[in-house]
C-alpha cells in the first residue's frame, strides 16, 4: 500500500501532471494522425528518456500510448480512417453517427468509452499484476510448454476451414521468434519437450 501512496503523490506533483499533461497532448496527435501509433511515438522518444529519472520517463511513455489509443478515435470518427489499430472498431458506430450530423456526440461517447475502459483496466492492472507475477516466477519448463502449446491449438482452431493458412502462421511466428537465436527452433523446441 505505500508503493501505490508514493506513487500518486508522485503523478499528483506538478512535474507528473506535467509529464503527464506532455505525453498525453503528443499521443493524442500522433494517434490522429492514420499510420502513425502509440509504439512508434514511444520508440521515438525512448532516446530522450535515458537521462531522466526512471519513475518521470514511464509516466510520460505511459501517458503516450494512451493518448494515441485514445486520439486514433478522432480520425476513425470524423474521416472513417482510424488513426490507431485499436480505434478500428470506431468506424462502424462513431462514422455513422457523425455522419448524421452529431460528430460532437460520437466523439464525446468515444473519449467517455475510452475512458472508462482505461479505469477498469488499470483497476485490474493494479490488483493483479502482482499475484500473477509471483505465479509467472514459479512457471517451468513444462509450463512454459503447455502455453505455446495452447497457443499453437488456439491459432489451428482460428483459421477454420483453412488448416494451411493456420499451419502457415504458426510456423511464421515461431521461425519469427527465433530470429537472431543460436540454435534453429526445431532443437530449441525438441530440448523444452525433452526438459519437461
Amino acid at each position: 500500500m505505500d508503493g501505490l501512496e508514493s506513487a500518486f503523490h508522485y503523478i499528483f506533483s506538478i512535474q507528473g501532471i506535467l509529464l503527464v499533461v506532455t505525453g498525453t497532448v503528443l499521443g493524442i496527435m500522433v494517434g490522429a494522425i492514420p499510420g502513425l501509433t502509440g509504439a512508434m511515438l514511444i520508440a521515438l522518444t525512448l532516446p530522450l528518456t535515458f537521462s531522466m529519472d526512471p519513475v518521470a520517463a514511464f509516466i510520460l511513455l505511459v501517458s503516450m500510448y494512451v493518448g494515441a489509443v485514445s486520439g486514433g478515435l478522432i480520425t476513425a470518427t470524423l474521416l472513417r480512417m482510424p488513426g490507431t489499430p485499436a480505434s478500428i472498431m470506431t468506424t462502424l458506430d462513431g462514422y455513422p453517427m457523425a455522419k448524421a450530423g452529431k460528430p460532437g456526440r460520437a466523439l464525446g461517447l468515444g473519449i467517455t468509452a475510452s475512458f472508462v475502459g482505461g479505469v477498469i483496466s488499470w483497476l485490474f492492472l493494479i490488483t493483479l499484476s502482482a499475484p500473477i507475477a509471483r505465479y509467472s516466477t514459479k512457471m517451468g519448463p513444462f509450463d512454459f510448454f503447455a502455453l505455446v502449446l495452447l497457443a499453437l491449438v488456439l491459432i489451428a482452431s482460428i483459421g477454420g476451414k483453412s488448416m494451411s493458412r493456420s499451419f502457415f502462421s504458426a510456423c511464421c511466428g515461431i521461425f519469427a521468434r527465433y530470429l537472431g537465436s543460436t540454435k534453429p527452433p526445431v532443437v530449441s523446441v525438441l530440448n523444452l519437450v525433452s526438459k519437461s
